[in-house]
């Protein structure tokens, strides 16, 4: 089996990478810069969003596309135009490239955030999307481009609206420092200290990037052919900042030897406390997987931290 990543220098795509090197996968790594990391059974190449002819390069001999390219949150706020061309338009392009090469199955991952903000209350893949920042909208014009104008016998499309994913990256210089699990933890072994920069209050969704890579795994695996169009939401523990840095405060007190301060701001003034359940009991009974534990991907990534940190 081969499959093609892309965004394969990002977070996602390159712990997916990593994982799926290890598994007897065939793997064609793209990216619109360049690859920092070595691995087995790959092969690179580098893609142009806007040449169909470098797309439909990309998909030649290629069974599964893992679609992890995309412009962040902040990046969408800042040029929504940019984030529609590369999360909505290039989706559609990769799309025509997959059926044109006879690709099989997209795995595309999208965003939680394309129901509503804030994310709060009962999330199933039933809930409207209603969000208007342009990190949602552009790629849930994504999701319609992989689902518009079907080809017969074109590519059985995923979708996987992922929600706060994080982890270790395999390069530090990857974008993504600015996430809430990687900051406190990198504050962990820097400060000795974590601080929040709110209350904390807020509730959010964590999923830790092991989970994301053996649920990638198992939808690449799957017999062909499946249905031909699926919505999933991939989540996994729901719950407030402050609970999440508590566990954050746990491992690395227990990881450095040391107890390590938890500084909270107080609340500027009371807010409404809105809890939060992002469902993804739908994608766990498709896969028969339980919800993932997230010690472990925290305790990887503050080691990630300290080895940064012994070698600068």
């Amino acid at each position: 089996m081969r499959v093609l990543i892309t965004g394969a220098s990002g977070l996602v795509g390159s712990r997916i990478a990593k994982h799926l090197s290890l598994k007897d996968i065939d793997l064609r790594l793209a990216t619109r810069s360049h690859i920092t990391y070595e691995l087995a059974n790959i092969s690179t190449c580098k893609l142009d969003w806007n040449s169909q002819k470098s797309l439909d390069a990309a998909c030649e001999d290629i069974d599964v596309i893992v679609h992890a390219c995309g412009v962040n949150s902040q990046d969408s706020l800042a040029d929504p135009i940019s984030a529609l061309l590369v999360n909505g338009v290039g989706t559609a392009r990769l799309r025509l490239a997959a059926s044109r090469k006879g690709v099989r199955r997209i795995i595309y991952f999208s965003t939680a955030h394309v129901y509503k903000y804030p994310l709060a209350g009962k999330i199933t893949e039933r809930c409207c999307t209603i969000n208007q920042h342009p990190y949602a909208t552009s790629h849930l014009a994504g999701e319609l481009a992989l689902y518009s104008h079907p080809i017969i016998d074109g590519p059985e499309i995923i979708v996987l609206r992922m929600s706060n994913a994080f982890g270790a990256p395999l390069d530090v210089r990857a974008n993504c420092w600015q996430l809430l699990a990687n900051d406190l933890s990198m504050q962990a072994v820097v400060k000795g200290t974590l601080r929040l920069t709110s209350s904390g209050v807020q509730s959010r969704d964590f999923v830790p990037l092991w989970y994301v890579c053996s649920v990638t795994e198992k939808l690449i695996r799957l017999q062909f052919p499946q249905d031909s169009y699926r919505v999933f939401n991939l989540g996994g523990s729901s719950m407030t900042v402050r609970e999440f840095a508590t566990l954050v405060q746990a491992q690395a007190s227990t990881l450095l030897g040391k107890l390590v301060q938890l500084e909270i701001p107080p609340e500027m003034a009371p807010q409404e406390k809105q809890a939060l359940d992002y469902c993804s009991r739908k994608l766990t009974d498709y896969l028969g997987l339980s919800s993932p534990e997230m010690e472990s991907e925290i305790n990887d990534l503050l080691l990630f931290c300290l080895e940064i940190c012994k070698s600068s």
